[in-house]
């Protein structure tokens, strides 16, 4: 929960950048950020950014609704060299953990571990924070040692403009201690291990697991930022002129179409920024699935938005906005909707049967799977019984024919354009893009890092349940197969592009949603 002090401060400044004219534009939290998957994921910074003993490191976080399941690292240094780590614990706890290397004069140390957190419960999973930590270095000089100067560094952490930790620590005849020590990249999202070291021998085993979550607007400056500057322009664009030159770098990590590449945005001039690169695999996306009301075995979408399923008895059921509602078929097997929200059905003896105002239609042919496209009358496909697997389409000029398209497979979804998509037995998915009549029969193969065992398509989309059931999603923008959360039996694609799926295990129908 914020606190009412810290947006009394945040609106009196505001009030006082206005005043003054400074130039801010409203921001206020992300609408999403780069997401982190918990396990394969991560962004490293580049370790020749420059190096100062004063600054500041901000960002925007969302935790995932179990990502406090472990000690998870939003960003950090190491493995070599002197490190630090800010990460989120699991009681909701920001904490700073690092490796504060200890001189006394003229004889070497030992490195101490500064562990530094605040209060529990001041990061809540599934909601944005603003996280920051600041570093400010002061010195004194030893009275009964010549020449010698212990230096002082403060660190301060700070969650949503509040102040919730700080720590003061002396560190004799040096000063390099910078924020971002230059020996290791900044690394953000990634796990690290590491077993710290005292005068007695091994110290303890330090262990943060990969973040899970999204992060934004990761900022870094060269100045201690006060409590009132960060307060005040956490939720706010960057002014055009931060009046001392002391933003270095400025990843807003937004865009997930331009990866592998992390842009850095603090200045126009692109030989002065300093972007990063994204390691891990490029696509994943998130889908919260909302409960459809039914359990089911087979669910197909209509481009009308109509949803038919066949239920665990056989049953088929259609909704078309005000509940499910039983249509008198008992015996299906599988189903698909046309364009004008009538379901095509296989029966459990391989026999097709059609909807049309009024009841139910045979259909001469015999099927293990059917699909039918948004295309005008919307084009039908089937997996054959008769033979037993082979692909055909069905031909609505002559009543009953059913032309081979020369292909064989298990499962098959139709695209909008009336083009199918087969899965085949060993799960490659192979895609038609030859004539509509048949007479230029034409397949090409989908890329093989996908083996599915369902597919569905549906306005701009196309998605696949691979064979261990996990749901992945095709972007043409990485030319890959995105994976996103679930497990699924089957699946259908309604006219915006939305998955519909059968979930595995409990045969809930569930609605993709905020994908």
């Amino acid at each position: 929960m914020k606190s009412s002090s810290g947006t009394f401060i945040r609106q009196a400044l505001l009030l006082v950048a206005a005043l003054l004219g400074v130039a801010t534009s409203a921001f206020s939290a992300p609408e999403s950020g780069l997401r982190f998957n918990g396990t394969d994921n991560y962004v490293e910074m580049p370790s020749f950014i420059p190096q100062f003993l004063d600054g500041t490191i901000e960002a925007w976080i969302r935790v995932d609704a179990d990502g406090l399941d472990s000690r998870r690292r939003l960003f950090g240094t190491g493995p070599s060299g002197r490190f630090f780590h800010l990460a989120v614990s699991t009681d909701g706890r920001l904490e700073l953990v690092e490796e504060v290397p200890i001189w006394s004069h003229n004889t070497p140390g030992y490195p101490m571990i500064l562990n530094l957190s605040s209060p529990p419960g001041v990061i809540t999973s599934g909601q944005w924070h603003h996280v920051a930590l600041t570093q400010r270095v002061d010195s004194d000089v030893f009275e009964h040692v010549p020449d010698q100067t212990t230096v002082w560094f403060n660190r301060t952490l700070y969650v949503d403009g509040q102040k919730v930790g700080v720590a003061r620590i002396g560190r004799a005849a040096s000063t390099s201690w910078h924020i971002l020590p230059g020996d290791s990249p900044l690394n953000v999202g990634g796990s690290f291990d590491f077993q710290g070291a005292g005068t007695a021998g091994p110290g303890p085993w330090y262990s943060f697991q990969p973040f899970k979550g999204e992060i934004a607007q990761l900022r870094y400056w060269q100045v201690e930022r006060t409590q009132a500057e960060i307060a005040s322009n956490m939720d706010q664009s960057l002014p055009v002129d931060d009046g001392n030159g002391s933003l270095v770098a400025v990843w807003p990590m937004d865009d997930p179409g331009s990866l592998p590449h992390i842009a850095d945005i603090h200045t126009p001039t692109p030989n002065l920024n300093f972007p990063g690169t994204y390691h891990g695999p490029i696509g994943n996306l998130a889908t919260e699935w909302a409960d459809g009301e039914a359990t089911a075995i087979d669910i197909g979408v209509g481009n009308d938005g109509t949803r038919w399923i066949v239920d665990g008895e056989h049953n088929v059921h259609r909704n078309i906005g005000g509940g499910w509602e039983n249509m008198g078929l008992g015996g299906a097997s599988r189903l698909d909707v046309d364009p004008q929200g009538n379901a095509w059905v296989v029966m459990q003896d391989n026999s097709i049967k059609a909807w049309h105002p009024g009841g139910w239609y045979d259909i001469p042919g015999a099927a293990l799977d059917i699909g039918v496209g948004a295309d005008g009358s919307g084009s039908v496909w089937v997996i054959g019984a008769n033979p037993i697997a082979k692909v055909w389409l069905y031909n609505p000029s002559v009543e009953g024919k059913w032309i081979d398209m020369l292909q064989d497979g298990k499962r098959l979804g139709v695209a909008s354009n009336g083009q199918a998509y087969v899965v085949r037995e060993d799960g490659t998915i192979w895609h038609y893009i030859g004539a509509r009549d048949g007479s230029n029969i034409e397949w090409v193969e989908v890329d093989r890092s996908l083996r599915a065992r369902d597919i569905g398509l549906g306005g701009p989309s196309i998605w696949a349940v691979a064979q261990d059931g996990s749901v992945h999603r095709w972007s043409d923008a990485v030319n890959d197969w995105q994976q996103t959360s679930g497990q699924a039996y089957e699946i259908s694609v309604d006219q915006n592009g939305y998955a519909w799926a059968i979930e595995a295990g409990t045969r809930r129908v569930l609605r993709g949603i905020g994908q």
